[in-house]
C-alpha cells in the first residue's frame, strides 16, 4: 500500500534505483513511526538518496528501532541472496539474527561515542543452493545527524574482500612452508639488511653453527651479537656486497667464535649474494654457511698421517715403498729400497715400468695388477728377480710382501711393497741342497755298494768260515777289484780325452779331406764347362754329397760338444740373443719376405752360444718349413709359469718353483701331432731329403740345450696350420 500525500516523483531519492527503491516505494510507510515520505527528515531523505543512488554496497539503521535501508548492492553482505531480502525500514532485530549482535554492539558503539568503526575481512555465511558458502567484508559504520546537530542513525559502507582474503591466506601458508623449509634448511641461512648489518631472518641450521639463539640475532646488529668477529673482515665483506652487488665466496676460511662458552676456531664455506628490494635500494644479503671444520681436520689429520707413514717408510729398516694408482706411480720409497734397485731419487713420481723397464717379461707387474684388481694381499719368499744396476743385471732374490691400501670408500687405491734381499740365503741355500743332492745320490750308492758288499762279505764269510786262508785270499781279491775299478775309472778319462780329440780331429783333419774334395771339383768343372754333358753332372752331385757330409760332420760336432761341455752359466738377456739370431738369417728373412714378432723376452742363467743354437735351429725351421704360397709369419713371446704348470713331457733336473715359457709359433707346414717325440731324436726326419734340406739334428741340438739348461722343449702343431715350439727354461 503506497502512501498518500506527496506524490512519491516529488522525492528525488526515490526516482531510478532498482529493488530496494521498487520496495521502498512499494511500502506503506504511514503504519510506521516514520510516518509518509513529506515528514521524513531531510537529512534522512538526503542520506537515502546517496544510498540508493551508489553502486557501491550501502547501508542505513535510522532512529531509535535502527530501521534499516540498504541497496541492491548490499544484499550480499547481509548472506541473502535475490528475493530473500527482508522489507526495506524493518528494525536492525528484524533484518539480522545471528550476526545481529556483533551488529548491534557496533551501531550503538558509533552512535554513543560518536565515532566511525571499521571492521575488516568479516566472515559472511550465505546459503547457495542449500550449501553454506562463506564469503569476507569491509564495513565502515560512520554517524548520520539530523538537521539539529543530533546522531539520529548510523551510515554503512563496505567492501567484499574475500579474494583478497583467501590470496593472503595462500601467502601467508607459502610463507609459513617457505619458512619451514628456510629454518629446516640443513645449510645455515641468514639475511642480514643493509642497516647496521641487522640480522633479519636466521634458521635453526645458522643459530647451532655460531651457538645462538634466533631471539638472541633477529633485528640486531651483526657486531653487537657476535662481537669476537670485530677485526676479522666478514662486516667489510657484508658491506662489499651491499655496495657492489657482487658475489662473494668462499671455502674452509678460518673463523674463531665463542662456542659453548669458550673462544674457538671453525672452519666454513660461505657464500653471500644480494637480494635487492622492489625499490632498487642496496636491499639485504642472503648468507648461506656450512659448516667444514670436520673435512678440514680430517684433511689435516690425513696429512699429519701421510707425513707419519713417509717418516716410517724412510726409517724402516727394510726395504719400502708405496705404489699408488693403477700405473703403479712410485710415491715413497726409503732409501733401502732406492738401493735394491740402484736407483736414486729420480724414479719417484714415476710409473713402475718407466723406473724400472728391466721388470718387463718378469711376473711382477702382472703380480701387482692383479692384486690392486682384486684387492688381496700376497707374500712369497725367496722369488728371484733380475735387476739392472750401474748398467748390469744381476740376479737377487726377495721375500717380498704386496699390501693392498683403500680410501674411504673401501677401494683400493694404492700398494704398498716391504722386501727383504735374501740372496746370500738363497744361494747358499742353492749350494747346501746341491750339496744334500749329490750326498744322497752317494748315500744311496754306498748303500747299493754296502749292501751288495755285506751280501758279498756274507757269503764269503760263510765260504770262509772254516779257513783263514781263504778269507785272506778273498781280502786278495777285494784289492785286485778295487785296482780294475781304479783302471775304469782311468780308462773313462781316456776316453773323455779321446772323445775331445777325436771332436778336434773331425772338426779339422776330417773337413780338410771334404775341402779338397770341394776345391778340386770346382776345378775339375771349369774344364767340363758344358753343363749338359755327364761328367758335370757327375762333379755336381760329388760336391753336393761333400757339402751334405760337412754339414753332417759339422752338426754331429755341435750335438756331441753341448752333449760332452758344461759352460760355466751367467745371467743371459735372451733378447739379445734374438737380436744376434736374426742378423744372421737377416739375408733368408729378406728372400723369403717374412715377418718376425718379437716380444719382451726375460734374462736367463745359462750359456750364451748353446742359447744361441737353440733360437737359431727354431727360426731357421720356422722358415725353412713354410706354406708354398704364402711369406713365412714367426711370433716369439715369453711367459713365467710354475712348475706345477709344466707338461708331462718335461722332466727338469733342478728344483725350482718358476719357469719362463718362450713360444716361438709360425704359419708353416705343421706336422702331425703323433711325431711330437720323433722329431727332437737325432738324424729323425718328417720330410725327404728333396723336398727339404738338413740333417735332422737341429731340434735334437735344441732339446739338449733345453736340458743342458734345466729345462725341456715340447711342440703342438697340425697339418698345414703351423706349429709352436715351447721352450721351458728356469726363471
Amino acid at each position: 500500500m503506497v502512501s498518500t500525500g506527496t506524490p512519491v516523483q516529488a522525492y528525488a531519492f526515490l526516482n531510478g534505483g532498482g529493488e530496494m527503491v521498487a520496495q521502498l516505494r512499494a511500502y506503506d510507510w504511514t503504519q510506521t513511526p516514520l510516518g509518509p515520505f513529506e515528514r521524513w527528515p531531510a537529512s534522512l531523505r538526503t542520506t537515502l538518496g546517496i544510498l540508493f543512488h551508489s553502486q557501491s554496497p550501502m547501508a542505513l539503521f535510522w532512529g531509535d528501532e535502527l530501521r534499516c535501508f540498504y541497496n541492491d548492492a548490499y544484499r550480499p553482505a547481509l548472506g541473502q541472496a535475490s528475493g530473500q531480502a527482508r522489507p526495506l525500514g524493518s528494525p536492525a532485530r528484524e533484518v539480522f539474527t545471528d550476526p545481529g549482535a556483533e551488529m548491534h554492539g557496533v551501531i550503538n558503539r558509533v552512535l554513543s561515542s560518536q565515532e566511525a568503526v571499521l571492521l575488516e575481512n568479516r566472515p559472511v555465511y550465505i546459503d547457495s543452493n542449500g550449501r553454506p558458502e562463506v564469503a569476507y567484508w569491509t564495513f565502515s559504520y560512520s554517524p548520520v545527524y539530523t538537521e539539529f546537530g543530533l546522531p539520529a542513525g548510523v551510515f554503512v559502507t563496505c567492501t567484499e574482500t574475500t579474494q583478497a582474503v583467501l590470496t593472503q591466506r595462500q601467502l601467508d601458508a607459502s610463507k609459513k612452508q617457505a619458512l619451514a623449509v628456510f629454518d629446516q634448511a640443513p645449510v645455515g641461512v641468514a639475511l642480514i639488511s643493509a642497516d647496521r648489518l641487522t640480522f633479519q631472518l636466521a634458521n635453526q641450521c645458522c643459530c647451532a653453527l655460531i651457538d645462538r639463539q634466533a631471539d638472541q640475532l633477529i633485528g640486531r646488529a651483526f657486531l653487537d651479537v657476535l662481537p669476537e668477529l670485530a677485526g676479522q673482515g666478514f662486516d667489510d665483506l657484508l658491506m662489499n656486497v651491499l655496495e657492489t652487488g657482487l658475489m662473494q665466496r668462499a671455502e674452509e676460511v678460518p673463523v674463531t667464535l665463542r662456542r659453548h662458552g669458550r673462544l674457538e676456531t671453525i672452519y666454513i664455506d660461505y657464500t653471500l649474494q644480494l637480494l635487492r628490494s622492489d625499490a632498487g635500494d642496496h636491499g639485504e644479503v642472503l648468507v648461506m654457511l656450512t659448516d667444514a671444520t670436520t673435512r678440514v681436520v680430517n684433511r689435516q689429520a690425513l696429512a699429519e698421517t701421510e707425513a707419519r707413514f713417509r717418516v716410517l717408510v724412510e726409517e724402516a729398516p727394510v726395504a719400502t715403498c708405496l705404489f699408488v694408482g693403477r700405473e703403479l706411480r712410485i710415491e715413497v720409497a726409503n732409501q733401502v729400497m732406492l738401493n735394491i734397485w740402484g736407483k736414486g731419487n729420480g724414479v719417484l713420481n714415476k710409473p713402475l715400468a718407466d723406473a724400472l723397464p728391466e721388470l718387463n717379461g718378469q711376473p711382477f707387474p702382472e703380480l701387482l695388477d692383479r692384486i690392486y684388481t682384486t684387492g688381496e694381499p700376497y707374500a712369497t719368499i725367496g722369488v728371484p728377480i733380475d735387476l739392472s744396476v750401474d748398467g748390469k743385471v744381476k740376479r737377487h732374490y726377495f721375500d717380498f710382501t704386496y699390501k693392498p691400501l683403500r680410501d674411504t670408500t673401501g677401494a683400493v687405491y694404492a700398494i704398498i711393497d716391504m722386501a727383504i734381499d735374501v740372496t746370500e740365503q738363497v744361494l747358499a741355500k742353492q749350494k747346501l741342497e746341491e750339496s744334500e743332492n749329490r750326498y744322497r745320490l752317494l748315500s744311496a750308492e754306498l748303500e747299493v755298494q754296502v749292501q751288495a758288499r755285506t751280501a758279498e762279505l756274507e757269503v764269503a764269510n760263510e765260504e770262509l768260515r772254516g779257513s783263514n786262508e781263504e778269507i785272506a785270499a778273498s781280502n786278495e781279491e777285494y784289492a785286485v777289484i778295487n785296482e780294475e775299478l781304479e783302471e775304469a775309472n782311468g780308462l773313462l778319462l781316456r776316453s773323455n780325452d779321446s772323445l775331445e780329440k777325436f771332436a778336434y780331429v773331425a772338426s779339422h783333419d776330417l773337413q780338410e779331406p771334404l775341402r779338397k774334395i770341394q776345391q778340386f771339383g770346382d776345378l775339375l768343372k771349369t774344364r767340363y764347362a758344358d753343363a749338359a754333358t755327364e761328367e758335370f753332372r757327375y762333379l755336381e752331385r760329388m760336391q753336393l754329397a761333400a757339402s751334405r757330409m760337412s754339414t753332417l760332420i759339422r752338426d754331429l760336432l755341435n750335438f756331441s760338444r753341448i752333449s760332452v761341455h758344461r759352460d760355466a752359466s751367467g745371467p743371459v738377456p735372451l733378447a739379445t740373443i734374438l737380436s744376434s739370431v736374426l742378423v744372421d738369417l737377416e739375408l733368408t728373412v729378406q728372400e723369403t719376405g717374412a715377418q718376425i714378432e718379437v716380444g719382451a723376452l726375460p734374462m736367463v742363467a745359462g750359456d750364451p752360444l748353446q742359447l744361441g743354437q737353440l733360437f737359431l735351429n727354431l727360426l731357421s725351421n720356422a722358415l725353412k718349413f713354410r706354406q708354398p704360397d704364402q711369406p713365412p709369419c714367426i711370433r716369439v713371446t715369453s711367459a713365467a709359469v710354475t712348475a706345477h704348470e709344466l707338461p708331462p713331457s718335461i722332466r727338469s733336473n733342478r728344483l725350482v718353483n718358476l719357469y719362463y715359457r718362450i713360444d716361438v709359433a709360425d704359419n708353416g707346414i705343421g706336422f702331425d701331432d703323433k711325431y711330437v717325440d720323433r722329431i727332437f731324436q737325432i738324424f729323425q726326419r718328417l720330410h725327404g731329403k728333396s723336398a727339404y734340406t738338413g740333417t735332422g739334428i737341429g731340434l735334437a741340438i735344441c732339446e739338449r740345450v733345453a736340458i743342458n739348461h734345466g729345462g725341456g722343449i715340447t711342440a703342438v702343431s697340425q697339418p698345414g696350420q703351423g706349429a709352436t715350439f715351447s721352450v721351458y727354461l728356469p726363471a
